[in-house]
This record gives structure tokens, C-alpha cells and sequence, in this order.
């Protein structure tokens, strides 16, 4: 037996859902999203500072050492992750190997063109292109991913890949319930993992979502300022909001309680990520405007 979105009970098919076993992690709130406007407000040496880390960050991509290094935890990042789909696709180990490399290629060119992006000397339209070159690259590297797959193993693929925030929410919350002595049914899983994805990916940020790590839009980091941070951190509340009322339908009540304190600790989380990155990026107390 098994859900449409797979609760994550191994064996088989991984319970035969559509969502599959295991979660993955996602980078960390606040995470290499920010950039645009001048540090005006900023004294001189601190600005020097900002902008040198942001430096560093983007050069040191460019140590063959460095790069490795991180190509490796991407590497075990993508096993941890993608592992339980590649078992649920009944991929050949020749199959999996590609797609890793697929994938972990995918996940190397955005974090360095991601990083080159925020560098704050960059115009405009230097950030647009690349910008564009990151889609450019994605969309090849998804193509051959498709190709290997098949339309209906990519379309599990895509909807895995696209879940994992959710994948990672189920997770703590599992591990909190668990440290508690209650169960949660394979039921409820798929009925909790479906509401959390349909309600975040049909809530309508004003701001854009900064917490999107999929995006590497150059207008979204322009629009990464301490006012719109709160506009959006607002209305990330409100979307949980949504998700915890939809879960009272799904959930007893002993485990409604820990759902809502495992949502709170993932809004407390998501506003110290977006707070450090505006103070990596020199920009607190910057205004700009609501879009």
C-alpha cells in the first residue's frame, strides 16, 4: 500500500508515495540571497569588511582545494537527499551515477555564479547575465536528467526536488514527536506533507521569496532590504499560520501542540537567517521599497 505522497516507511516503493523516503536539507535560511543597493549608511571600514567577505566567499570558489571540498559535502548532501528516490525509481547504479552528477553539477554552478552575483561592484545587467547563465545551465542539466528518467520518472524527480523544505519540516517534526512518545500515521504524513506543499507553493509573498533557494534573481536580491525583510518575515508567519490550521484537520491534538512548536522554532529560525544576511550584506537600516 502507500499514499499519493509517500510518507517515508522504506521498503519497496518507499511505501509507494509520491513523495518518497527520506528529506533533504536545504541551505540554510538567509543563505546567499541578498545583494544590491550601496552601503551608504555603512562607515567606511565596516563597508570594507562587508564587501570582503563577500569577496572571499566568491574567491575562494576559485581554490581548486576549496572546491573540492565543498563538490564533497554537495556530494553526501545529494546521496542523503536524492538516495531514497533514486531506490524508488528502481535506477540502475549506472543511472544513479548520473544522475548524481547531474545534479550535483546543477547544484556547483549556482553556488558560484551565486556567489559572483552578489558582488556588489557588478551592474546591473552584469547580474542579469548571470543570472540568465544559472537558468541557461539549469535548464540543460534538467533536460538530461529528463532524458535519462523518463517524463514520469523526472516528474517525481522535479516534485521530490521541489519538496524538500517540506521534506525537512516532516523531519524535525517526526524527531520531536518521537522524543515525545507519539506516533504519527502514514496517513497523516501524506496528508500533512501535502497541505505544507500546497500552501507554501500557493502562498503569494509580496516581496518576492527570499527563502526560495532556487532563485538566483537578480531583481529578488535588489529588493533584500531591512524593510522588505520584515514585510516578508510577516508574511512567512502568516503562511504558517495557514499550514498549522490546516494541520488541526490532520493532527490529534497532543500532536497538533508539538506541530506548532516545531513551526515556531522554523519561524525563529527563518528570521535569525535572513537577520545575519542582511548583516553580512551590510544592508540593516536600509529602506527600499515594497514591492
Amino acid at each position: 500500500g502507500g499514499g499519493v505522497w509517500g510518507g517515508g516507511r522504506g521498503g519497496g516503493r518507499v511505501g509507494g508515495g509520491r513523495w518518497g523516503a527520506g528529506w533533504g536539507g536545504r541551505a540554510a535560511p538567509g543563505g546567499p540571497v541578498a545583494e544590491g543597493g550601496a552601503l551608504s549608511q555603512k562607515a567606511p571600514a565596516e563597508e570594507k569588511v562587508k564587501k570582503g567577505m563577500m569577496f572571499d566567499l566568491s574567491k575562494m570558489m576559485e581554490d581548486p582545494g576549496m572546491a573540492a571540498m565543498i563538490e564533497q559535502q554537495q556530494g553526501v548532501m545529494i546521496d542523503g537527499m536524492f538516495g531514497p528516490l533514486f531506490s524508488e525509481l528502481g535506477l540502475s547504479e549506472e543511472d544513479s551515477s548520473a544522475v548524481r552528477a547531474l545534479i550535483l553539477e546543477k547544484q556547483m554552478v549556482a553556488t558560484r555564479l551565486g556567489l559572483q552575483m552578489m558582488n556588489e561592484d557588478l551592474s546591473k545587467e552584469e547580474q542579469k547575465e548571470l543570472g540568465d547563465a544559472i537558468k541557461a545551465e539549469t535548464d540543460r542539466v534538467n533536460a538530461a536528467i529528463k532524458e535519462t528518467l523518463g517524463d514520469e520518472g523526472y516528474a517525481e524527480f522535479e516534485l521530490f526536488e521541489k519538496s524538500q523544505p517540506e521534506r525537512q519540516a516532516l523531519q524535525a517534526y517526526k524527531q520531536s514527536l518521537s522524543g515525545q512518545g507519539i506516533d504519527l500515521s502514514f496517513d497523516q504524513e501524506e496528508e500533512l506533507m501535502s497541505a505544507m506543499y500546497e500552501e507554501r507553493t500557493s502562498f503569494n509573498f509580496s516581496t518576492g521569496d527570499f527563502g526560495d533557494q532556487t532563485k538566483n534573481d537578480p531583481e529578488l536580491l535588489d529588493k533584500f532590504t531591512e524593510a522588505n525583510v520584515d514585510q516578508y518575515l510577516g508574511e512567512y508567519r502568516q503562511l504558517q499560520d495557514r499550514i498549522v490550521e490546516r494541520a488541526s484537520g490532520i493532527l490529534s491534538e497532543d500532536q497538533l501542540e508539538a506541530f506548532k512548536a516545531n513551526q515556531e522554532s522554523m519561524v525563529k529560525m527563518q528570521e535569525m537567517g535572513m537577520r545575519m544576511g542582511l548583516g553580512m550584506m551590510g544592508k540593516r537600516g536600509e529602506g527600499g521599497e515594497q514591492q
